[in-house]
């Protein structure tokens, strides 16, 4: 009888102790299953964090957009502008020059020359034609400035060309009527040192209310 029941009692202490093993292997296998998935899941972050990097390079390499409608505030030389109901602008070209004169002079003819001798003049030749309904003034059709090394402005005055380019008079005394035109002389007085160098040179155009672009240089 002391026998069956040290027996039995063994049997107990046997069973609860494969019992006591067999969670341990278990929690043992859990924890090796937790450990992979977070090597796993750390693994993705940081590939994540990889390709999100990549994606920002890749982003700061892209050159900005162009604002929309950019392109259509660059004016070239002889190429007609057109301002709808307004105005057909044409650059017909540049120069620099101390003492500006009418292309044809007549006997006699008016022309403007610098006094200080350390300056010239930047003129910038512009065909007005008019899309109005009715006659204009034209110094209201356009303004003239010029930037010099993309921080220097100098702003012009404005002559127009009378008897087919034989003289010159004031802008501000002379109409242009409906669908007619007329060549303006837009001189502005800038140092010497502008025209002999090669630093950039841009004409900013205002009319009716926008601003235009011609490069010179």
């Amino acid at each position: 009888m002391l026998l069956a029941l040290s027996i039995t009692g063994c049997s107990s202490n046997n069973t609860w102790t494969e019992a006591l093993e067999q969670k341990i292997a278990a929690l043992e296998k859990e924890n090796a299953e937790l450990k992979e998935d977070l090597a796993k899941n750390a693994g993705g972050q940081k590939a994540n964090a990889d390709d999100k990097t990549k994606e920002e390079a890749v982003t700061e390499e892209v050159p900005p957009a162009k604002a929309p409608g950019a392109d259509n505030k660059i004016i070239e030389v002889n190429k007609a502008k057109e301002i709808a109901d307004f105005t057909d602008l044409t650059i017909k070209g540049a120069k620099f020059a101390t003492k500006i004169e009418p292309p044809k002079p007549n006997s006699f003819y008016s022309y403007y020359e610098v006094k200080d001798a350390s300056n010239t003049y930047f003129d910038v030749v512009i065909k007005v034609k008019s899309l109005l309904t009715v006659g204009k003034s034209a110094d209201d059709f356009v303004s003239v400035k010029v930037m010099y090394d993309d921080k220097y402005e100098y702003n012009a005055f404005s002559v127009i060309e009378k008897d087919g380019g034989g003289d010159f008079t004031y802008t501000n005394i002379t109409r242009i009527e409906p669908l007619k035109a007329g060549t303006l002389h837009f001189l502005a007085e800038v140092p010497a040192e502008v025209a002999k160098d090669k630093k950039p040179i841009k004409v900013i155009i205002s009319c009716n209310g926008e601003e235009y672009t011609y490069t010179y240089r």
